[in-house]
């Protein structure tokens, strides 16, 4: 966590745990270490079962079964997929991805995680 001072109060944002699901090893090294170069003021990488967020491969079919399941438990992600899945609490960024489309992903996960805690 990371406080920041103002005035007499000191206000406190908290790091979020983010989970990288449904995906090989190669493209979870790949999304880990963006998080941590582009978004460690606010996600850290974490299991699944510890996760505020994830980010999921919706290409992949595990993914698509473990959403109907209810695995994800309605938590905020971000899809990936080359067609937009249409699922609530979820942003989607279409494949091929691009740093600029995460970025713009992250920061709105960001904000539906925040509206979810309060």
């Amino acid at each position: 966590m990371r406080a920041l001072t103002v005035g007499v109060f000191i206000m406190v944002n908290p790091i979020f745990n983010i989970a990288i699901l449904s995906m090989n090893t190669r493209k979870v090294s790949t999304f880990t270490y963006f998080i941590k170069k582009h978004a460690h003021e606010s996600f850290q990488v974490s299991t699944a079962e510890l996760a505020d967020a994830c980010i999921v491969d919706f290409d992949e079919a595990e993914a698509v079964k473990l959403w109907h399941d209810g695995f994800f438990n309605n938590k905020p992600s971000i899809i990936l997929s080359s067609a937009d899945p249409d699922k609530t609490q979820s942003v989607w960024v279409k494949k091929p991805v691009s740093s600029a489309d995460m970025l713009a992903a992250v920061g709105t996960l960001l904000k539906i995680v925040i509206n979810n805690k309060e």
